[in-house]
């Protein structure tokens, strides 16, 4: 706007200086200078007032694009601070799990252990009990063969 207006002063000094030119009289001169200064001065108004409109709409905009980059940081921080919650979330559970995950296996060992224990407990009841049964059916065998020597008697 402004090389505009520029442009259209130094037309209008252009042609308040060919009408002084070629006017009669001084009054005449006079005259039609100012009225061309009149015109080009609502002119130049006109644009000084749309320019500060223009302005003013621009300052009006910066402050909402200050106002909204304001908001936009305060979203960004809140969403910051959501995912280090998130992740401090995650580290917890994650360590809980692991733990869970280590008492489960020591768990599972006692278990395989107090089953192996177990197992060799019962191998060994069944082997005692084998020869005790194979003992008593000696015996039981021994006796019975006596009773018989002494029946025979």
């Amino acid at each position: 706007r402004g090389r505009r207006a520029e442009r259209e002063l130094d037309q209008a000094h252009a042609e308040c200086q060919e009408l002084l030119n070629g006017a009669t009289s001084r009054d005449d001169r006079v005259e039609v200078a100012q009225a061309l200064l009149e015109g080009r001065l609502r002119s130049l108004q006109d644009q000084l007032d749309a320019s500060r409109a223009d302005l003013e709409a621009a300052r009006s905009n910066e402050e909402q694009l200050r106002q909204q980059a304001i908001e936009a940081e305060a979203r960004c921080g809140d969403f910051r601070r959501s995912a280090a919650a998130w992740e401090e979330e995650r580290q917890m559970a994650s360590e809980t799990d692991e733990g869970r995950e280590k008492a489960l296996e020591e768990e599972l060992n006692r278990l395989r252990s107090a089953d192996a224990a177990a197992e060799a407990r019962r191998t060994e009841a069944v082997a005692s009990a084998l020869t005790r049964a194979s003992t008593a059916e000696t015996k039981a065998s021994e006796a019975l063969a006596e009773a018989n020597r002494f029946n025979e008697q």
